[in-house]
């Protein structure tokens, strides 16, 4: 069985060898998507240490903040938030990097034309605090303690690649990082406002909608409930006025089938609207209780 149209993968550059480019005629594409990709990667590498920010301040303040254990509970669901998104721009990274990898010939650097970009690795997702608090303690128990520590393959680690190129220089002084780790906090709080401000507002539209529908619901049986009364009552009319003309004193069966399948579909209607109605007002006593 074939795919749906919709389904089938669009082939780019990065999906062929760079040997067969040429072959394919795909070198001018596989050129643009490389610079796209770069973009894309670059734009990943800020949203990751945004990311990072806005997690260390998370810890951070569960550390010092949060008291109780709902409160605790709380700021733990923010911090595995923020590192879902940390995972998020990581692999959206990777797969930048990866890409460019097969637009490119390996060169004398063996990059392929990536600059200073890396491959990314799970250790290079430190955040500044940490590593900042690391490298403090690391210090305060001076060389010869972290001498041996090297000796075992541990010690103080080496700043990540990542931070490195947002300071432009392999050994930024501390004072340095922490004016920029106060930078990127700030910009990923702001950002995370912003998020949070555009989903509250998307949350008081959907109950608007919501109560508006409720409210239509019950309306709208309450509405088909009158209009079969309205038929049973001109059936009724009809038979009566048959039966007079007749003599007889009897109403067709036709006239009684029809006026006792309107008085079900009225009751139907009728307990449709009532529990229309119960719900619509559950609904404006769960605004009260959440205050909007």
């Amino acid at each position: 069985m074939e795919a749906a149209p919709e389904k089938t993968k669009l082939s780019l550059p990065s999906d062929f060898d760079y040997e067969n480019h040429e072959r394919l005629g795909l070198t001018t594409m596989a050129e643009t998507e490389f610079l796209l990709r770069m973009g894309q990667a670059s734009d990943a590498l800020k949203h990751l240490r945004e990311s990072l920010g806005l997690k260390s301040f998370l810890v951070r303040r569960n550390h010092s903040v949060a008291v109780g254990q709902i409160a605790k509970r709380r700021s733990e669901t923010e911090i595995e938030r923020a590192d879902k998104r940390v995972q998020k721009w990581a692999e959206v990274y990777r797969r930048a990097f990866k890409a460019m990898e097969r637009l490119k010939p390996a060169g004398e650097d063996a990059n392929h034309g990536r600059g200073q970009l890396r491959e990314l690795k799970e250790d290079d997702l430190i955040m500044l605090s940490s590593w900042m608090e690391k490298h403090r303690l690391w210090r305060e128990k001076g060389e010869m303690a972290e001498e041996e520590a090297a000796k075992k393959g541990k010690g103080r680690r080496e700043l990540p690649w990542i931070w490195k190129m947002q300071f432009g220089t392999t050994e930024p002084d501390r004072d340095k990082i922490s004016e920029a780790m106060d930078e990127w906090t700030s910009e990923a709080m702001r950002i995370e406002w912003l998020h949070a401000h555009a989903s509250l507002k998307r949350f008081e539209e959907e109950m608007r909608l919501l109560e508006a529908e409720s409210e239509r619901v019950g309306k709208t049986f309450g509405f088909y409930r009158r209009k079969w009364l309205l038929k049973v009552y001109e059936w009724t009319q009809d038979a009566l006025t048959r039966a007079q003309e007749e003599g007889t004193g009897d109403i067709p069966r036709s006239l009684r089938g029809k006026m006792s399948y309107g008085t079900r579909q009225a009751n139907v209607f009728e307990r449709l609207a009532s529990l229309g109605g119960k719900h619509f007002a559950e609904l404006k006593e769960l605004k009260l209780k959440m205050g909007i």
